[in-house]
């Protein structure tokens, strides 16, 4: 915050960490309390977002934002299984493996983007 403040550039570390929070609570938001009309709006803010991340290049951002949002999707899925399968009344659970691989996709994609683009090629240290 005080970078910001003093005119700097937030460092490569602060701007994934913001971006990451964003892909959970977009995920969080679609996946979790998804109400038609409204949840428009985030899909556009996230849409918004990807195509600036993209088009500056900005891949440690995209990679976070997709860790994020992957994380939470994946965690939806497989707790969706479990209780499923935890409940005695459910003879055949209705799921199907498509959600847990998109979602599982998202997250290693992200994890390569942050980590080639911060690991890697970035001088700035993690916090």
């Amino acid at each position: 915050m005080a970078s910001r403040a003093a005119g700097r550039e937030p460092s490569g570390w602060t701007s994934a960490g913001m971006a990451g929070m964003l892909g959970l609570a977009l995920g969080f938001t679609l996946r979790v309390v998804w109400i038609t009309p409204l949840g428009f709006f985030p899909i556009g803010l996230a849409a918004m977002l990807i195509a600036d991340w993209v088009r500056h290049q900005r891949g440690g951002e995209f990679g976070s934002f997709l860790v994020g949002a992957g994380a939470i999707w994946v965690w939806a899925e497989i707790s969706a299984v479990m209780n499923d399968l935890s409940d005695a009344a459910v003879t055949t659970p209705g799921w199907t493996p498509i959600p847990l691989a998109v979602s599982l996709t998202a997250l290693i994609l992200g994890a390569t983007l942050l980590t080639w683009n911060l690991g890697t090629q970035s001088a700035d240290p993690p916090p």
